[in-house]
């Protein structure tokens, strides 16, 4: 009788909710749920292309070789964390603005207004928004950006920089990673009363100012791509 008592209890006790091997778990224990995050993730990222085969560890680098964790960190791009090269999507919108901002204001070029020589100049960004990002997948980095943008510049006389010959502004409501540097910038010049200077002669000039808001632009996104 005391034998068939445990047996009892031993078959009552051999339920899914205790975890006997061969019984399948409870769609609610931690372990299921875990698996399940898990498998989830896999598929997104083999989604976008990441290989999330098992790599086998060399025996020097399973020790902690500070020369081979260097190398990884050097190949790979993105934080520090990410030395294994995979997928990070990392948020560079307050970079990307500060950083065109400021080559705008740095950026000029020699024009001509009219028969008079004049250099173009920005004077103010009015208006910078908009949000970008750069993507890590499998140790590349694809920069992406959305940029609404204004700023001001002028044509002043290279013969007299106190002469101010136009002024007027560049401006676009979308700049985009997928128009592929082909944006469609508008521009507004007119002549500075007294200058000599006409308002059709500077907007010919102004015309530089688009050049100079996609060069500065292409050069701001290379650098971020390259942090």
């Amino acid at each position: 009788q005391e034998i068939r008592t445990r047996a009892g209890m031993a078959a009552a006790s051999s339920t899914p909710e205790e975890g006997v091997a061969g019984d399948k778990k409870p769609f609610d224990s931690a372990h299921y749920k875990w698996a399940e995050e898990m498998k989830r993730r896999g598929e997104e990222l083999k989604a976008l292309g990441v290989d999330t085969t098992p790599k086998a560890i060399d025996a020097g680098s399973a020790g902690g070789d500070d020369a081979g964790d260097a190398l990884a960190k050097s190949k790979s791009k993105g934080s520090a964390w990410n030395t294994g090269g995979t997928w990070e999507d990392r948020d560079t919108t307050e970079w990307l603005k500060e950083a065109l901002t400021t080559r705008l204001l740095a950026a000029g070029a020699d024009v001509a207004v009219g028969a008079r020589a004049a250099r173009l100049a920005f004077t103010a960004v009015d208006k910078c928004e908009g949000s970008s990002s750069v993507v890590y997948v499998r140790g590349k980095a694809k920069p992406g950006f959305e940029i609404k943008l204004k700023a001001s510049f002028s044509l002043t006389a290279t013969d007299d920089a106190t002469v101010v010959l136009g002024k007027g502004t560049v401006s676009a409501d979308e700049m985009c990673d997928y128009d592929g540097y082909d944006f469609d910038l508008s521009v507004r010049a007119s002549a500075e009363a007294g200058s000599g200077a006409t308002s059709s002669d500077c907007k010919r000039a102004a015309g530089k100012s688009k050049e100079l808001v996609t060069e500065s632009l292409r050069a701001a996104v290379d650098e971020m791509a390259s942090m």
